[in-house]
């Protein structure tokens, strides 16, 4: 019997989450004909254990090293069987309904290349999974010392799509990586997950390829997934976290933007991130201290020194030679 969908999920240390994600599409597995591929990138916890015993029908991938995301997820795609491909997160539980709405869409749309649900926080609220691209000014706006001065608000606001209606089917420029259906002979077209891409801009570099190649990115609302999010990004700490993030973000404006383009954003992105981090340092040190002397909200105390904390640890150990090369 041929297989509709060919999920699969990268785990890193995740396995309280892993089990309920296994648990979900084991629940939701009816009318579709699936098959579930879980590639663990040399988990410390008991993840492997825990698949074999309690999920003998999944095919697992044991790696001894830590290939990153979008390697790990083309080991799966290189034994996957189905017509479409999921990609999906281990931080995710997936809803009666989800797999079918977007294999229909995928299988009745020729020119849909990609697809995406409707994601949903842990409260059942709407989670923003659908982006513009990024642009020079939207990552400036975010990540630079030009946030506090206001500076291109208006291509943050482009990016972020804050106004995007979650309630019909829309094609997109890019939809969140933590759910991705792709029609596997379009990626056979196109090729895999960039494999530079160690952590971040994996699903954003796939949706531009797939949209250079003549399809469309999707986003529907008939169906929904859980997504609970931060979960192997948690466990790095996030000055870590921006470290891959600003490595991959580079990689992908050389292959959209042109590397001399690149180049010159770099030149104030670099030294703006700098800037943004001491500023970050400096207010979260001075509001924890005013917070802790007015015995004001422990909670807040706790997330100030937190920020500042994460800054100097990135400005320690990724500063200089994130200004030099």
């Amino acid at each position: 019997m041929s297989i509709d969908v060919s999920v699969i999920i990268v785990n890193w240390n995740t396995r309280r989450l892993l089990e309920q994600c296994l648990s979900s599409l084991s629940e939701c597995a009816e009318n579709i004909q699936m098959e579930v591929i879980v590639v663990d990138n040399a988990s410390e916890d008991d993840s492997v254990q825990y698949v074999h015993q309690h999920f003998p029908e999944v095919r697992l991938i044991h790696n001894s090293a830590n290939r990153g995301f979008a390697a790990a997820n083309n080991q799966g795609l290189a034994i996957a069987k189905g017509r479409n491909i999921l990609f999906l997160n281990s931080d995710t539980i997936v809803h009666k309904g989800a797999l079918k709405a977007m294999a229909e869409l995928l299988d009745n749309k020729p020119d849909a290349g990609l697809c995406s649900c409707r994601l949903l926080n842990t409260d059942g609220s709407i989670q923003p999974n659908v982006h513009h691209f990024p642009s020079f000014g939207a990552m400036l706006q975010r990540y630079t010392f030009f946030k506090y001065l206001g500076l291109f608000k208006r291509a943050r606001a482009f990016y972020k799509m804050r106004d995007f209606p979650y309630d019909k089917i829309t094609p997109v420029d890019q939809v969140m990586g933590a759910v991705l259906m792709v029609k596997k002979k379009l990626l056979e077209q196109i090729g895999n997950m960039d494999e530079t891409l160690f952590f971040y801009f994996e699903e954003t570099d796939l949706c531009y390829r797939i949209k250079q190649a003549g399809f469309e990115v999707y986003f529907t609302p008939n169906g929904e997934i859980t997504h609970i999010g931060r979960a192997s990004s948690a466990l790095l700490g996030s000055h870590k976290v921006h470290a891959m993030f600003f490595k991959s973000l580079f990689h992908y404006f050389r292959k959209t933007k042109g590397k001399i383009k690149t180049f010159l954003f770099s030149c104030v992105f670099k030294p703006g991130v700098c800037l943004y981090m001491l500023c970050e340092m400096f207010s979260g040190f001075c509001s924890a201290v005013v917070f802790w002397c007015l015995r004001r909200n422990t909670a807040k105390i706790r997330r100030r020194f937190e920020r500042c904390r994460e800054s100097f640890l990135f400005l320690a150990k990724y500063g200089m030679r994130f200004l030099l090369f």
